[in-house]
């Protein structure tokens, strides 16, 4: 898999060209200079953000005020991984043609890390990717496990084919997969692991069930390991680090 070192912003330039910046320009200075018209300037920074979905027109055609920061929900993710590259330039690095984040700076010779999910969880995944934690992480959409493709492919991407499965001679440290307790996750990643094992690919699964801050009488699938996944992540990445 292809890796993109560098980074170019889209030539769209939503960020610097739409309404809601010069609104939000507007807004802003109307409040450092406790201007009078800062209640107008907050209704038209309101309505001129993007419609992210029909619920934001009332019966009679009547734009109301939007829930979230977005362009666009259907961009949200790229858009997401667009602004931690500008961010961290030399800390992050994007798989081509996949929703894969890694860190810039990967030893293959040792367990390399890697976790995902549906995005939405922010600072998770991908702001776990560092020194002692995470070596990279997958994206799925809002609310939604991660292609099996992309996990295979972030797989490949810090891993080495070796020669003997069992003790993967040759074959570099090999890859642990943090996993939380969600039927998609659950699935996806463990197809992904059984496909990159068939590649002489070392790879294995850690599922993550604790979570304090569900109730366990909403059953197996109530333990889906949010809270606490972080911790993991830390414990496993400082072990790695160390070339356990």
């Amino acid at each position: 898999t292809t890796i993109t070192s560098g980074f170019s912003i889209p030539t769209r330039e939503l960020i610097h060209s739409s309404p809601s910046r010069v609104a939000f320009q507007s807004f802003s200075r109307s409040i450092i200079n406790s201007s009078s018209s800062s209640s107008s300037s907050l209704l038209s920074f309101s309505t001129s953000l993007k419609m992210t979905n029909s619920n934001d027109i009332d019966d009679k055609n009547t734009v109301l005020p939007p829930k979230k920061f977005l362009n666009d929900p259907t961009n949200a993710v790229s858009e997401l991984i667009e602004g931690l590259l500008i961010q961290y330039p030399n800390k992050l690095q994007k798989l081509e043609n996949h929703n894969v984040l890694l860190s810039s700076s990967i030893d293959l010779d040792k367990v390399t890390i890697l976790s995902g999910g549906g995005s939405g969880h922010e600072p998770s995944h991908a702001g776990w990717i560092g020194s002692g934690m995470l070596t990279g992480a997958v994206l799925g959409g809002i609310f939604a496990s991660p292609a099996v493709a992309s996990i295979l492919a972030a797989i490949r991407a810090v891993t080495k084919v070796g020669t003997n499965k069992s003790s993967n001679s040759g074959g570099g440290g090999g890859c642990l997969l943090i996993v939380k307790n969600y039927t998609g996750d659950r699935l996806n990643f463990a197809m992904a692991c059984e496909l990159a094992n068939a590649e002489g690919r070392l790879c294995q699964m850690v599922f993550v069930a604790d979570d304090c801050a569900l109730e366990r009488t909403k059953g197996i699938t109530g333990a889906r390991g949010v809270a606490g996944t972080v911790l993991v992540h830390k414990v496993a990445g400082a072990a790695a680090s160390r070339g356990m």
